[in-house]
């Protein structure tokens, strides 16, 4: 296409386009450099040790003239018309552990008396030779062996 200028009188050609010129090719991409190699993985943990088995509760239920405590169990005791004395066991270890509830909630008016044992260096309740009593309606306690310096301990 041509530019035309008027110079007064006529249109003079002023310029004239040439033909656009040819792109030049691209260039090639360069080459990905290669990838680093991988770190060393680390060494394994040690196992870790197995777990104890949990606590297997007994559960007894109760009623009658009273008896001998076992560890690890739960007691539902029913003192309908009699007072009962229950017995810690005379040989327990640290961390048995006896639960005792008042199931009818009749503790009130027949109490209900957890006696140590009388075995020498077990005949403690709360670091003295006594007698725990639950005298209130459903009373429970939980008692915990703590060694023979205190014996038992109400939780």
């Amino acid at each position: 296409m041509s530019v035309k200028r008027w110079n007064g009188t006529s249109w003079d050609v002023y310029a004239g386009l040439g033909a656009q010129g040819t792109t030049g090719a691209q260039g090639t991409t360069g080459a990905q450099g290669t990838t680093g190699t991988q770190g060393a993985t680390g060494t394994q943990g040690a196992q870790g040790t197995a777990g104890s088995s949990p606590t297997v509760w007994t559960t007894v239920q109760l009623t009658g003239t009273g008896g001998s405590l076992a560890a690890r169990s739960q007691y539902f005791v029913n003192t309908t018309g009699t007072a009962l004395t229950l017995t810690l066991p005379s040989t327990p270890s640290q961390g048995d552990e006896i639960r005792v509830f008042d199931a009818n909630g009749q503790s009130a008016n027949f109490n209900l008396t957890i006696a140590p044992s009388g075995s020498t260096g077990f005949n403690y309740i709360h670091g003295s030779n006594q007698n725990f009593v639950i005298d209130v309606a459903y009373g429970a306690a939980t008692l915990i062996f703590t060694g023979t310096s205190y014996g038992w301990k109400v939780a």
